[in-house]
């Protein structure tokens, strides 16, 4: 019996946020074949050129590539970035690499991606390489929103950045969640009567703009409502920056747990307060606030 063979259509890019405009890539792959395949690139190449940046990156590696999975791809090769791959000649990376290792019947970018040394790898030279007949490339202009602007990375970064938390995840078309360990905290919250499940973001990982924000905690497959504060606690003057989240109607271990919590919408700015008693009613009309907005 003959076995009908899929055509392998590859998708290059960063795809930090897994954001819409790369959804819609992922939805004209899957249009030609079910065999979608992602190559992407880790560490991602802004780290690599300039190891001082900011926090930028929306998602860590496991969970773009989960993001990935889910919008359709089938295989995901994550390339190693270093500054000897940037020297590669953009037609020698296609030759080695694309067509040798991956071996793609059609290649997917969008009209502004750019690879290789000096950047000179563009979809014209995936086009003129394709004429070749080894395979076929597609160019996927812009996704434009309702306000006529495209979809991008730095458009979330820029929502995240304000505390809009609605428009992050209208340009994500999905929810922004922060996803790390729980560490061992001092306890405060717990002294104050609000336990909560500390995180420090990893290196390079984004943080929205301090303040409190009304969020769920997932844990073991049921999301529970919460209230999450990001930020340096300046009543405290703590140095680095924490995410703390109050779980409601939860009483549990989560440390050493890796734990997802979703952020659904700021409620207000971090602020000091010179006396604790001040913060604790400022925390229990955080908590009700968040309550009612998660319940409505």
């Amino acid at each position: 019996m003959n076995m009908k063979i899929e055509p392998r259509v590859l998708c290059i890019g960063n795809f930090d946020g897994v954001h819409r405009g790369h959804q819609a890539i992922l939805e004209q792959a899957k249009s030609i074949s079910p065999h979608v395949i992602i190559l992407t690139f880790d560490p991602h190449p802004k780290i690599i050129f300039n190891p001082e940046t900011a926090p930028f990156l929306i998602n860590s590696t496991n969970q773009k590539h989960d993001l990935l999975r889910t919008y359709g791809a089938r295989e995901i090769t994550s390339w190693p970035f270093s500054l000897d791959l940037a020297a590669v000649p953009a037609s020698v990376f296609v030759e080695e690499v694309i067509i040798k290792q991956i071996k793609p019947d059609h290649i997917l970018v969008g009209a502004d991606f750019r690879f290789g040394k000096n950047r000179d790898g563009d979809p014209t030279l995936l086009d003129d390489m394709s004429n070749k007949g080894r395979f076929e490339t597609h160019i996927i202009e812009a996704i434009i929103d309702d306000r006529a602007m495209r979809y991008s990375s730095s458009r979330v970064r820029e929502a995240l950045s304000r505390g809009d938390i609605n428009r992050t995840t209208t340009i994500l078309g999905h929810p922004f969640y922060i996803e790390e360990i729980v560490i061992d905290g001092d306890k405060r919250g717990r002294e104050m009567g609000f336990p909560t499940a500390n995180q420090a973001r990893s290196p390079y990982m984004i943080l929205p703009s301090y303040g409190v924000y009304a969020s769920y905690a997932h844990i073991n497959g049921k999301r529970h409502k919460a209230c999450t504060n990001v930020g340096i606690r300046p009543t405290f003057k703590v140095k680095d920056p924490l995410v703390e989240t109050h779980i409601f109607d939860f009483d549990g271990d989560l440390y050493g747990q890796n734990l997802r919590v979703e952020l659904v919408q700021k409620l207000r700015g971090e602020e000091k307060y010179d006396h604790l008693n001040d913060l604790i009613k400022q925390i229990t009309i955080d908590c009700q606030n968040a309550r009612e907005l998660l319940t409505s």
